[in-house]
């Protein structure tokens, strides 16, 4: 998906006008407080409470997406199952 990267810098431009957050493009996950990435169905999440990968993606329609604090590893998944578009007014 990396075709997803400009919409990626796009959405956390705006966010950053408004916000004190600043972003920039690392890289490497291990690098990374938020790590933004595509997953489907079981995509080994990590749980921060029971410290357990619990949290699958249910494919198209109910869950877009999920995300934790930074605190908790700074993920943002959305599910792959899901009909994304970028740059379109179709979805």
């Amino acid at each position: 998906m990396s075709y997803c990267i400009p919409m990626y810098f796009t959405f956390l431009q705006l966010w950053s006008e408004v916000s004190p957050l600043k972003f920039e493009h690392v890289g490497t996950t291990e690098d990374a407080d938020i790590d933004i990435a595509f997953g489907v169905g079981d995509h080994s999440d990590l749980d921060p409470e029971t410290r357990k990968f619990d949290e699958p993606f249910d494919g198209e329609g109910e869950t877009l997406a999920h995300a934790y604090f930074p605190f908790f590893g700074g993920n943002v998944h959305f599910d792959d199952d899901e009909d994304w578009s970028v740059y379109s007014d179709k979805g």
